[in-house]
């Protein structure tokens, strides 16, 4: 959107996040609700995708949802 967050804003936004939920919510489990970018931004730090493909590829909805796992020395 003009004016608006970009794509890799708004990935390095969940990327920070995600930096500080260890020192948080260390062993503990948590929901994380969000919308498309914040589904990037899990995608590219914990599986290693590109912000190109992200954008690029086709989303596919899944009604159950996705699980993310963080250990204890960083993201998987």
């Amino acid at each position: 959107y003009p004016g608006g967050e970009s794509h890799g804003q708004a990935i390095a936004r969940v990327a920070g996040f995600l930096a500080d939920l260890p020192t948080r919510w260390a062993r503990r489990r948590v929901m994380l609700i969000g919308h498309l970018a914040t589904y990037r931004g899990l995608e590219h730090v914990i599986n290693g995708r590109t912000v190109r493909d992200l954008v690029e590829a086709e989303f596919e909805w899944r009604a159950e949802g996705w699980q993310y796992r963080l250990d204890d020395g960083g993201m998987r």
